[in-house]
């Protein structure tokens, strides 16, 4: 018991003594000195035993358990630090500790970093804070549990890198369950940053400004966490994405199935944040969406957050923010509720600054099980702006910007279903007046190709084809446009592995109907496509296309080229294009075994042609072989072209191409003929083509053409180095740096040589532009020594009536330089003052030296002018050689040093002095103290024009005596220019102009602000004044004009219509304003005329010019009844107006009315070849563009209208041509060979006319043969034609003109003179073409002859001569008749003939005045008549020179007559007189004979002096309806003899086209009175 007691004590004073060491241990650490002990035990055992190095600046510990650690460091080197802190400072509550609880009431660390680095991960990671408070109010470990006031982070910086080790794996067991419970009850961070590196996508940044976190409950035993609130300012997140360039790590992990966290948030708030996305190698300036992805003011607001697993909800009240392609969201609200059987996102509102949209979503699933047969249900419903489609289309081209720009388009839609079995209830887009789409239909199964199937229905309308306008026109010029109230309908049916479309097109005119179907599985196809009456000109309306009526058959079998089989029909029944309708087209075409075969067959009049085609592919070449026979191509007749135009061809191509890239050409067109105004056989066309891996030869030949080409090198080589040849000139023009030797660098060694002549394509190209040629050599290439040369020699070159006998032309490079030369011979009788004229220099570098000179003639050299051009940057510099100068036959001196030079923005600089005798060209500029030119003086004196002009013999007629006194100053960027231009004694052609004078004074200030003052006077007199303003500048274009006319000549513009058309009298007055855009200006004005008068040279009749005003209001032009006055004082009026508010668009709209409007008034004369008077009613109408005018009227001519033409030179008259019976040609002689070979050169018209022309009965007309009226044709006839002229300048004239009387005079030699009646009847008609009418026309003669029969019993008879021309135009057939209706045997006699022996009949009554038919005999008096013939000649002729407006003729006939008494001759001596009087409306007719023996028990002479009498008044107009009153003596037959008969009656004549006519009753038809009575507006016709 006692040593118990003992062992008890001693064990109690070990305790206390323990006790009080810890005690003493623990208030020794208090000691600072005990502190630094410990400190530097800590640090040498962490060296000792760690490697590592440990240092702490200080330790403070307080009571009871208040510790602060100043600068600590761990780490290995200085350069690798573990952890540093400058303060870490840890206060804990010491009572708490004996509950097994920890309160720690202060922990901070402040301006802390760790670093720390796995050498086998290669994982670093670096943390830097400024500085960590937190408070720890209870800590229970027992229970584990937390509560955490508060937690601060200020300023953290956190760089990670995972490195491309192998991850460690956590090998460690699981542990007991981890209960641990927090309550945080705030949370702030400001300004972390956090870095990630390693990642295989790229690079990942992230951090935030500030951020609150406030009201945290996290339970890890139930995996919970709850949050009142998240706020979150001024936050980033940067994911720089970089390319794989390896095989990526791949780490096998093992999920293991855990409970979900459970996370609820009452507020989420995000302000001002940022999110960035996009490849690390895209720069900033070249950031592009969607590749790249900026958002900026990023801000969100969410309430009732909740996540666990999968399922989710939350409600958006707003996210917004701005991308950075142009993106603004303003507003995105919804409620979203992913649940684990349902997801539905409702209520979904996007807002942009244009658009918004509503959208509801609902799935039967949640997200982890949603599948193919989950329910779903979409619908959306808003309007989209253009705008914001375009920020999704950023490689759009300026066209659809634009149009999208201010475009607004409706959505609307609605889908149920599932997700493999989808119905589109609605689907609908649209906008406003433009266009609607939409659709419906249903699609399942669409992920399994074998059981997909499916409708769709798709319907859309276009009600404004303008809508889509700008977008489908470029620069304003419409091309293809969309027609008004275009419907398409489109339904698309799915089933049993086959995809079937049904398509229906209408444009509001015709229909597109396809239908098409395919199988995938078999991989076959079919389709069918029907174009009926489709209307294409709907879609391109100013392609000239019409209507359409064709039908496409195409079906086939697989997809892969080697074993497909594939065949199309086309077939085109009608296409209207350029007014053409293309008809009878068929295509059919095969494919199988790997050959495209085909057949193309054209049946149209003007496109008949056949080709067949084959296209084969192998495993070493494509080989192409096509034949065909074109019989026909007619350009004209397919309204290509207004100028006659086709050919035909047949054609056999062959081209391989290689798989060892080469390739051959062998193509030959044969039998080519072209067809303008001759028939040319240019023969055959052979083109051989051969492209080798070194040298490509080409070989064309075409008629007496030949090209041949021969290069070193392959084809794609050889066109490569002609690229970069063309390339490197172009940039050397730009630089001014033309250098041959770096061009021949790169220029391959080639040849190309040429010959051709005038039976060839290209001179027959040629000869529809103008020009043409006899011969053509060239030959360009390189030499042996790889210089360049070329050589040209072109003889026989007309352009546009220009001809030059030879025209040779050179170049050869010589070192740096291109030597160059042209040598012209002009042609005999053209251009013979330029006999040879050379010209030849050279090109270095930026210098250009010329000399050109015209070799001497007869009268001298013309000229010799040498000249060096230097360029420069912007400007450039001529120099003039002085030795030798000769201009215009006459030599000048020139000051040596002399240049002119021009730069842009500034004022020409010049030196240059010419002088000769008194005349003198100056121009002389001084400089600043800048050396740039500040003034220039221009002094021209007494340079004849007239001299320039016979020396240029292209060149206008002109003469006069040119001074120019001009004076141009620069100073402070203005530029001003004043002086007088004149010219003396100004002729132009044989007109005399008169002396012109020009003044100006002009000012250029700031490149674009232009002042004018101009003046033009005439012989001293003011004409024309101009003052103004105008602006040139980008976004200035702006003028202001006042155009005075005071008094200008109407003979000065005279002067210059072309020759023999008019002459211009009087004065022309007026003034105009002229303001507004320069492109588009606004006139105000008006004109008017003094004593103005156009005198018609051609028809020798003048007419005074209406001297009311035109005015102009607004760039409308109104003519205001403005016309002219004929001779006899009516008018011919023209109303309406001239549009012309757009330049290129200049409208019309007017009509022209006149009534009995005399025409022309012109005596007989001898100078103008018609005379005589004519009168005219007009109506007709103009409208439309000025380039596409459609004219519209009607012309009569009236009956009061008597016309003259006189032939100056007839072909019909008999003269000896003996000397050109035989003509020798040289054919060197190029003048005469292009007068034998010139072609008529064809300007189309756009004018559309149609002309009714209406001829009134009584109008006379008269051709004069002869100038001595001796032969002549005098005819009176009416009819209705119309004449019209199309656009392409076809021409027609249909109608018929009917002659109701008219005479034929001639005279022939050994006849006489023979006057031939026109029998009423006559016509002449034309049915299209105008130089090609038919004509039926008879006209007789009456001619008396003696007819004596087998008893040698002779009567005088009476005989028609006849003559009937009928037949085309081109076809004409003339024949002779004869006739004697006064005599019943004669008349049998001739009937019974043949024509042929009628004919022979008529010659002889004509030649010899005989007749010998069957029982008569045939005596001649060809000596008699020959001597009556010029006695009736001489009296004739006197009695038309003298005997003005009447008709009086003279007969003379001498016959043979056997009587009872024997024998005799007689001669009978008669007269015709006729007149008309009253306007026509009387015509008197009086004839008789007196024959030289007169029986006097017949009555003596004065019984048969007027023996034919009558007097017709016309009825109306119609000349065909009259009173007659007539007195006729003739012979009547054997047995009555001669007769008199006398009577009165009423005649009226009508033309039928058959007897039944004359039975029928013509309906009357009623016509509604029209503006325009032959147009009809409608129908365009």
């Amino acid at each position: 018991m006692r040593f118990l007691r003992k062992l008890f004590k001693y064990a109690l004073r070990i305790i206390l003594v323990l006790f009080s060491l810890v005690i003493l241990v623990m208030i020794l650490l208090y000691v600072p000195a005990i502190q630094n002990f410990v400190k530097g035990k800590a640090e040498q055992y962490v060296d000792e035993n760690l490697d590592m190095k440990l240092s702490v600046g200080r330790i403070l510990l307080k009571f009871p358990l208040d510790l602060a650690v100043e600068n600590i460091y761990l780490g290995q080197t200085e350069k690798d630090t573990m952890l540093y802190a400058d303060v870490i400072q840890v206060n804990v509550a010491l009572t708490k500790l004996l509950k097994k609880e920890i309160e720690i009431r202060r922990l901070i660390v402040e301006n802390a970093a760790i670093h720390f680095e796995d050498s086998l991960s290669a994982l670093k990671m670096k943390v830097a804070l400024k500085e960590l408070s937190l408070r720890v109010d209870r800590l229970n470990l027992s229970q584990q549990e937390a509560e955490i006031p508060f937690i601060a982070l200020k300023g953290g910086n956190i760089r990670m890198n995972l490195g491309s080790g192998p991850s460690a794996v956590d090998t460690t067991g699981g542990g007991e369950p981890v209960r641990w419970h927090f309550k945080v009850g705030e949370v702030t961070i400001d300004s972390v940053d956090y870095q990630l590196q390693g990642l295989p996508m790229g690079k990942f940044h992230a951090g935030m400004g500030e951020a609150l976190l406030k009201g945290v409950d996290v339970g890890l035993e139930n995996q919970t966490v709850d949050l009142e609130k998240i706020t979150l300012v001024r936050g980033f997140c940067d994911l720089l994405m970089s390319e794989s360039t390896g095989e990526q790590r791949e780490t096998e992990v093992t999920a293991e199935e855990s409970t979900p966290w459970q996370i609820r948030v009452g507020t989420v708030e995000l302000v001002d944040n940022r999110f960035l996305m996009k490849p690390m190698r895209v720069p900033v300036d070249a950031e592009q969406f969607p590749e790249t992805i900026r958002v900026s003011a990023l801000s969100l607001k969410m309430d009732s957050v909740f996540n666990r697993g999968t399922e989710m909800a939350a409600m958006i009240q707003n996210l917004r923010f701005k991308e950075g392609n142009g993106l603004d969201l303003r507003d995105l609200s919804c409620r979203v509720s992913l649940e684990s059987e349902q997801t539905n996102v409702s209520n979904l509102v996007l807002k942009t600054g244009n658009s918004q949209l509503k959208m509801n979503l609902r799935a039967e699933s949640g997200i982890s099980d949603f599948g193919m047969e989950t329910p779903i249900q979409l619908s959306i419903d808003g309007n989209i702006a253009g705008q914001d489609v375009l920020l999704f289309l950023p490689d759009s081209n300026d066209q659809i910007t634009n149009w999208l720009s201010d475009k607004i388009f409706s959505l609307s839609g609605l889908v149920k279903g599932k997700v493999d079995q989808l119905n589109i209830t609605r689907f609908e887009i649209g906008a406003t007046d433009g266009f609607s789409l939409k659709s419906e239909g249903s699609v399942s199964c669409v992920t399994d190709m074998e059981k997909m199937a499916g409708e769709l229905n798709l319907a859309f309308v276009v009600d404004r084809g303008a809508y889509f306008a700008p977008l489908l026109s470029e620069n304003e010029e419409v091309g293809f446009v969309l027609p008004d109230h275009l419907s398409l309908t489109t339904d698309v049916t799915i089933a049993n592995r086959t995809a079937k479309v049904d398509m229906k097109l209408k444009p509001g005119g015709g229909i597109l109907h396809a239908v098409a179907d395919f199988a995938w599985q078999e991989e076959t196809y079919r389709a069918e496509v029907h174009w009926k009456d489709f209307a294409l000109n709907k879609f391109m309306p100013n392609d000239s296309l019409g209507t359409i009526t064709a039908h496409l058959l195409a079906s086939g079998r697989g997809l892969d080229w080697k074993e497909m089989i594939a065949k199309v029909d086309v077939g085109l029944d009608s296409l209207f294009y350029n007014g053409y309708d293309y008809k009878n087209i068929v295509l059919d075409a095969a494919l199988k075994d790997r050959e495209l075969t085909g057949e193309l067959v054209s049946d149209n009049p003007e496109l008949d042609l056949g080709m067949k085609f084959r296209l084969g592919l192998d495993d070493n070449a494509y080989k192409i072989h096509v034949n065909g026979d074109i019989q026909q191509v007619d350009l004209k007749g397919l309204h290509f072209m207004p100028e006659n135009m086709s050919f035909s061809l047949g054609l056999n191509v062959d081209a391989e191409l290689k798989a060892d890239r080469t390739s051959s050409l062998q193509a030959d067109f044969s039998n080519i003929v072209l067809r303008d105004l001759a028939t040319r056989k240019l023969g055959d066309l052979d083109i051989t083509f051969s492209g080798l891996p070194d040298k490509t030869l080409l070989d064309v030949k075409a008629g007496d053409l030949t090209v041949t080409f021969e290069g070193d090198g392959g084809s794609t080589t050889l066109i490569d180095r002609f690229s970069a040849v063309g390339g490197l000139l172009v940039e050397q023009i730009e630089k001014h740096d033309f250098n041959m030797e770096r061009l021949n660098e790169l220029l391959p060694d080639f040849r190309l040589t040429l010959g051709a002549g005038r039976e060839n394509l290209l001179n027959g190209y040629l000869k529809n532009n103008g020009i043409r040629f006899e011969r053509v050599a060239l030959d360009v290439g390189t030499d042996v020594s790889r210089d360049f040369r070329l050589n040209s020699k072109i003889y026989g070159l007309n352009i546009e009536g220009v001809l030059l006998d030879s025209l040779f032309v050179y170049a050869k490079q010589k070192n740096v330089a291109l030597c160059y030369g042209a040598e012209i011979f002009g042609a005999k009788d053209q251009l013979e003052g330029l006999s040879r004229l050379t010209a030849e220099g050279n090109v270095e570098y930026d210098q250009i030296n010329v000399r050109i000179r015209e070799h001497a003639n007869e009268e001298g050299e013309i000229f010799n002018v040498g000249a060096n051009i230097a360029l420069q940057d912007s400007a450039f510099s001529v120099s003039i050689s002085p030795d030798p100068l000769i201009l215009g036959y006459v030599s000048w001196q020139i000051n040596r040093g002399n240049f002119i030079r021009l730069k842009q923005g500034e004022i020409p600089a010049a030196n240059l002095q010419l002088l000769n005798g008194d005349k003198r060209i100056r121009l002389i500029s001084e400089e600043n103290a800048h050396h740039e030119p500040e003034s220039l003086i221009v002094d021209i004196k007494a340079i004849d024009l007239g001299g320039f002009s016979k020396a240029l013999s292209f060149l206008p007629d002109i003469s006069g005596l040119l001074g120019v006194d001009m004076q141009m100053y620069s100073k402070n960027d203005v530029i001003d220019l004043n002086g007088a231009v004149k010219v003396d004694d100004f002729y132009y052609g044989k007109e005399h102009v008169g002396d012109l004078g020009i003044g100006m004074t002009y000012r250029l200030s700031r490149q674009t602000e232009h002042d004018v003052d101009f003046s033009l006077s005439v012989d001293k007199v003011k004409a024309l004044l101009v003052k103004g303003k105008l602006m040139t500048g980008i976004e200035d274009k702006n003028m202001a004009l006042d155009i005075d006319i005071p008094k200008f000549p109407l003979r000065v513009a005279g002067a210059f219509t072309p020759p023999g058309i008019m002459n211009l009298g009087g004065d022309m007055i007026g003034a105009f304003q002229v303001k507004g855009q320069m492109d588009q200006p606004l006139i105000n004005g008006d004109l008017r005329f003094k004593d103005g008068t156009i005198e018609a040279l051609m028809i020798g009749t003048t007419f005074k010019i209406d001297s009311s005003a035109i005015k102009i209001h607004n760039n409308l032009l109104d003519f205001n009844h403005f016309g002219l006055i004929a001779p006899n004082k009516q008018r011919l009026e023209l109303l309406g107006t001239v549009d012309f508010a757009s330049f290129s668009a200049i409208k019309m709209d007017a009509s022209i009315q006149a009534k009995n409007f005399q025409a022309m008034k012109v005596k007989e004369n001898t100078e103008t070849m018609v005379f005589g008077k004519l009168f005219v009613d007009l109506s007709a109408t103009l409208k439309g563009m000025l380039d596409n005018l459609k004219v519209r009227g009607n012309i009569n001519l009236l009956d009061n209208s008597e016309v003259y033409y006189t032939l100056k030179s007839s072909p019909l008259e008999l003269t000896d041509r003996s000397a050109d019976v035989v003509r020798f040609v040289s054919f060197s002689d190029t003048t005469q060979l292009a007068a034998d070979d010139e072609l008529q050169q064809i300007s189309p018209v756009n004018l559309d006319l149609l002309m009714s022309v209406n001829i009134a009965p009584l109008v006379g007309l008269n051709v004069l043969l002869s100038s001595n009226g001796q032969n002549r044709v005098a005819i009176n006839g009416g009819g209705n034609l119309t004449y019209t002229l199309n656009p392409v300048g076809e021409t027609r004239l249909v109608g018929r003109y009917v002659l109701t009387s008219g005479v034929v005079s001639y005279g022939l030699p050994v006849i006489g003179q023979k006057d031939f009646k026109i029998q009423d009847g006559s016509f002449v008609e034309w049915t299209g073409d105008l130089a090609n009418p038919t004509l039926n026309i008879t006209a007789a003669e009456t001619v008396s002859a003696s007819v004596t029969d087998d008893s040698q019993k002779s009567r005088l008879v009476t005989f028609k001569a006849m003559i009937k021309i009928s037949n085309t135009l081109e076809k004409l057939d003339i024949t002779f008749d004869l006739a004697a209706e006064g005599d019943i045997t004669v008349q049998n006699q001739l009937a019974a003939m043949t024509a042929e022996e009628r004919s022979k009949e008529a010659m002889n009554m004509m030649i010899y005045g005989t007749y010998s038919g069957p029982g008569t005999v045939a005596k001649s008096n060809a000596s008699d008549n020959a001597l009556n013939n010029f006695v009736e000649n001489e009296l004739n002729q006197w009695s038309r020179k003298h005997l003005k407006n009447m008709d009086l003729t003279f007969g003379i006939n001498t016959y043979n007559q056997v009587s009872e008494a024997g024998e005799s001759k007689k001669t009978d001596y008669s007269y015709q007189f006729s007149k008309r009087l009253f306007n026509n409306k009387v015509r008197v007719k009086v004839g008789g004979r007196i024959s030289t023996d007169n029986d006097p028990a017949a009555g003596g002479v004065e019984e048969n002096l007027v023996d034919d009498i009558a007097i017709e008044y016309v009825f109306g107009k119609n000349p065909n309806f009259f009173l007659k009153i007539f007195r006729h003596t003739g012979y009547e037959s054997v047995l009555e003899g001669e007769v008199t008969q006398t009577g009165i009656g009423v005649v009226l004549r009508k033309n039928f086209q058959k007897f039944m006519d004359i039975f029928r009753r013509k309906k009357k038809v009623q016509v509604e009175p029209q503006k325009e009575p032959i147009e009809n507006e409608k129908s365009g016709k």
